[in-house]
């Protein structure tokens, strides 16, 4: 069968979810696109599924933060692939949940972790999406020999949530022995 000349829409679709979308155009001599090779998954449907109120509407309704939202989104999206895979009886892959937040004093770090925490809640990836917030001084330990007690009460204290260490980088002081 012969293409004719024109714009078309190719989409990936499993269970009503568009997983890949990519539009290209035919002319007399070329295939072109602006498709990434690499699966590319719709934010648009997570965007238009999200429920008024639901931690992802309002990350949404948060001004800039656009590689974040890319971010969680694509994280949404690929849970939501792993579920359609798990339902299927295919093998599925568990992503990595940890991240950096990096960015001047003010900028939303703390906020947008507290929405990432109910985020995965609401996905199932955590039980409660609490935020246990620690600073280096509750990191180290009152006497030298007690980091390792301080660090497992704070992942204790996160269990089922984030742990979310402000300002991680002072956890390592060149002149401090601790």
């Amino acid at each position: 069968q012969k293409w004719e000349k024109g714009t078309y829409r190719l989409e990936l679709q499993i269970k009503g979810v568009t997983l890949i979308s990519a539009v290209f155009k035919i002319d007399e001599a070329d295939i072109t696109s602006d498709y990434d090779p690499r699966l590319i998954i719709r934010r648009d449907n997570t965007i238009r599924n999200c429920v008024e109120g639901s931690a992802i509407a309002r990350l949404e309704k948060m001004a800039g933060l656009k590689d974040v939202k890319e971010k969680v989104h694509s994280l949404m999206n690929f849970h939501k692939l792993q579920k359609l895979r798990s339902e299927a009886g295919l093998p599925v892959k568990q992503p990595s949940l940890h991240a950096r937040f990096l960015g001047n004093p003010g900028t939303g770090k703390t906020t947008v972790a507290r929405l990432l925490g109910q985020i995965y809640k609401e996905m199932g990836l955590l039980s409660s999406g609490h935020v246990v917030l620690e600073e280096r001084k509750n990191m180290i330990g009152r006497y030298y020999d007690s980091e390792g007690q301080a660090v497992e009460n704070a992942l204790n204290r996160a269990r089922g949530g984030i742990l979310l260490i402000d300002e991680a980088y002072n956890l390592y002081v060149k002149e401090d022995e601790k």
